[in-house]
């Protein structure tokens, strides 16, 4: 009687309210370009001033664009670029028609960038409109307001297809007029140059990047795969490039090409190397240019890569040293050559990865900008997809760090209001176990593989042992160098990066954090565990909270509740109140059961009769009058157990209506269920306020703790495993509650 008492004291210390969950609102928003606005008096400026109101804004391909006031919670808005595609840009529109004759711009506007400028007092926002066959442009447009409407000004530069004929290109382009070449001219041949058909020294026109230097001049970067990315210098009276500034050939062919008459200033790449999206800040005291390699879906291999310069126009080197411009053909398609998915040649800021915890794995992340707040935090935006099947995509935004080796190293976790330096740490407080990802050059992302937790332990004598093993240091509490080899392995790696408290995701704690990129351009992170067997500290419960956006709105899998973590046999409950949108019947709750090693799902069980992992509905089973079955979901109270015997979980919901009718719905699922399963709640188009997500009291484990442990004084965490004197947190010894410091 006691140990029940005992177990009902420990959950009311273990809820954790709704007010404590971290508020994301999360859009997708293809190829995110960020700027930040400041909100005065009616009038948004890209200008800060006492009392404004500081608002984020992305904008991405296919007419996406959102804003947020705290990087975290971003809600999505149009403008009449939407409506009047085919007016705004008709000129570029027949340019790009002689690439297809049933050309449509509705699908081909990618990748804008927006920036405030100084000089005209407007937004200016450089549009991509792409092209099949390279017949694709860049052109700009103003606005008094980063929502719009936006003003149709020119075109700033072209691609010019090796495929294309003179006249057309005389016709429709700025070529012969920047080039100072007669219109009749025939095509220099370097821009005849192929690869197997496709373009090998000119460029594709898209995916602008446009950036004050230092010195108040103003730049766009541009270009995608090909014949590399360029740059050009803008005329800041105009936006539009600065006719004046005259480049040089130089190089001339695919492989060691350096300047341009028309194309400009090369900066990476060439011969048809993977590579695009560049996106150039200054931080601190040097240029960051970042590329994405590889394909956009989710099995291409999309990852982003960063080379640095102390001058704008470079050249760019990576942290080995490496030229992001291709310059050799016999480098081509090699680890040493800029372009290879998982290669060796720029520092890469992350792998296809996943935290053991979370249900997918985060791949094909990509095509990032970059902004340095007036607060000096440092934000890398980016969309990423997930090995759940699909092609689906978000926006997600971490911080990044300067490392004291001049390499950019980013939070494991995504950004959730933290700041470097706002809390710094003694060894002893980092001394402890750490679960780590080792980024590597890449992973086999054709299968959606990826990169998991290693266990590490960073010793309080300096040393590091565990699957790793190797030394440690950190310097005024944050700056941290780890000297590390594979168990086994005499190759160490040193890595340099920094120590900071974040929220880790999906958990409503905080952790000790570590990010470090190596002289040899690979990422590693990592997060203190709770203790050596268990990431965090159990919670068993989670009471008032809200999965999905309450107008029904949230699609497919995007809303998702904590996590429970069953370890072994037990029972998960919940009790919730069901809100649908009511056109489908699978518009409303699902109940997942995820593999904690994998992340694969054992089930995902949806409220209509339906399991949606296998495609099917066997082991459901239910007496739902299906004739009302939409508007008797809406406003219905769910009690839900899902119970575990060894290799069978039984899923039972009773289900009231709001009009008080009731029914019963099971579902039985038979596995070789691994010993540990991760249970959490998503939806379709609904919304569920829940009164409570728990572990039933029989499966705390509290029921294992034998009458001889307790009488030889041993101690057990809130699982009912045992544990030694290092465990920190609330525990069962002599069987009493003890807090453990």
């Amino acid at each position: 009687m006691k140990k029940v008492l005992l177990i009902v004291a420990f959950f009311a210390l273990f809820i954790a309210p709704a007010s404590l969950f971290a508020s994301y609102n999360r859009v997708s928003v293809h190829d995110p370009s960020i700027v930040i606005g400041y909100k005065k008096g009616g009038k948004i400026t890209g200008e800060k001033s006492d009392g404004a109101e500081k608002v984020y804004y992305i904008f991405g391909s296919h007419k996406a664009f959102a804003k947020s006031t705290d990087m975290m919670n971003w809600t999505t808005f149009s403008n009449n670029i939407q409506a009047e595609q085919n007016t705004l840009f008709a000129k570029e529109i027949k340019w790009s028609a002689l690439g297809n004759a049933k050309y449509d711009v509705g699908g081909n506007l990618w990748a804008p960038d927006v920036i405030w400028n100084k000089q005209m007092q407007k937004w200016c926002m450089y549009m991509s409109v792409n092209g099949d066959n390279w017949y694709s442009s860049i052109v700009m447009l103003t606005s008094d307001s980063p929502e719009g409407n936006w003003t149709y000004v020119g075109p700033v530069v072209y691609s010019i297809p090796w495929i294309a004929n003179t006249a057309d290109i005389a016709a429709h382009t700025d070529f012969y007029d920047v080039t100072g070449l007669a219109a009749g001219t025939e095509l220099p041949q370097r821009y005849r140059s192929q690869r197997n058909y496709v373009q090998s020294y000119g460029t594709n026109a898209i995916d602008p990047c446009v950036f004050y230097d230092e010195t108040g001049t103003l730049w766009m970067t541009y270009g995608s795969w090909f014949g590399g990315l360029w740059m050009l210098k803008l005329d800041p009276a105009t936006g539009l490039r600065d006719t004046k500034r005259t480049y040089d050939l130089i190089g001339g062919n695919a492989t060691n090409s350096e300047s341009d008459p028309y194309q400009g200033i090369k900066i990476y790449g060439g011969n048809f190397v993977s590579g695009e999206a560049s996106y150039i800040e200054y931080i601190n005291d040097r240029y960051y240019l970042f590329v994405t390699y590889g394909g956009l879906s989710a099995a291409q291999g999309y990852n982003m890569r960063v080379f640095s310069s102390k001058n704008p126009t470079g050249p760019y080197l990576d942290m080995d040293g490496q030229d992001a411009r291709f310059t050799a053909a016999s480098r081509l398609d090699t680890d040493d050559c800029c372009g290879t998915v998982n290669g060796k040649v720029g520092n890469r800021l992350m792998s296809y990865y996943r935290w053991s915890w979370l249900p997918f794995a985060f791949c094909a992340q990509g095509h990032n900008s970059a902004v340095v707040d007036d607060d000096g935090k440092v934000f890398n935006v980016y969309h990423t997809r997930f090995n759940s099947g699909g092609e689906g995509h978000e926006v997600r935004v971490h911080q990044m760090f300067q490392a004291k080796n001049g390499g950019l190293c980013t939070a494991p976790f995504e950004y959730c209001g933290e700041t470097l330096g706002e809390k710094t740490f003694s060894n002893e407080e980092i001394a402890g176990y750490y679960s780590i990802l080792d980024h590597g050059y890449g992973t086999s992302y054709a299968s959606l593989s990826y990169v998991s937790e290693k266990n590490i332990e960073l010793k309080a004598d300096g040393t590091i042992d565990g699957e790793y093993e190797g030394t440690w240091t950190v310097t005024d509490g944050i700056w941290l160098t780890l000297q590390i080899a594979k168990s086994g392995s005499t190759k160490k790696v040193e890595y340099q990066g920094i120590v900071i408290e974040q929220t880790a995701e999906e958990r409503e704690e905080k952790v000790i954090c570590i990010t470090g990129v190596s002289g040899d351009d690979r990422a590693l992170w990592g997060f203190k565990k709770y203790s050596k067997d268990e990431d965090f500290k159990p919670i068993l419960s989670y009471e008032n909270f809200t999965v999905g956006q309450e107008n029904n709105s949230s699609a497919y899998l995007t809303a998702k509740s904590p996590t429970l973590v069953l370890k072994g046999d037990g029972v998960v409950e919940a009790k919730f109140v069901n809100y649908t949108a009511g056109a489908n019947n699978w518009e409303n709750w699902i109940l997942a059961c995820v593999n904690s090693e994998s992340g694969t799902n054992y089930f995902l069980l949806r409220a209509d009769n339906f399991e949606n992992e296998a495609f099917s509905n066997n082991g459901c089973s239910s007496n739902f009058n299906w004739s009302s079955f939409r508007s008797d979901m809406n406003g219905a109270t769910v009690e839900l157990k899902a119970e575990r015997k060894a290799n069978t979980i039984k899923v039972e919901a009773d289900i009231t209506t709001a009009a008080g009718i009731k029914y019963k719905y099971t579902y039985t699922k038979q596995a070789s269920f691994v010993s540990t399963l991760n249970f959490f709640f998503t939806n379709e188009k609904s919304h569920q306020v829940f009164e409570y997500f728990r572990i039933a009291d029989s499966s705390t484990g509290l029921d294992n703790i034998s009458n001889e442990g307790v009488k030889n004084g041993k101690t057990y965490n809130l699982s009912g495993q045992e544990v030694d004197e290092s465990y920190r947190g609330i525990v069962i010894r002599n069987g009493k509650k003890i807090l453990v410091r």
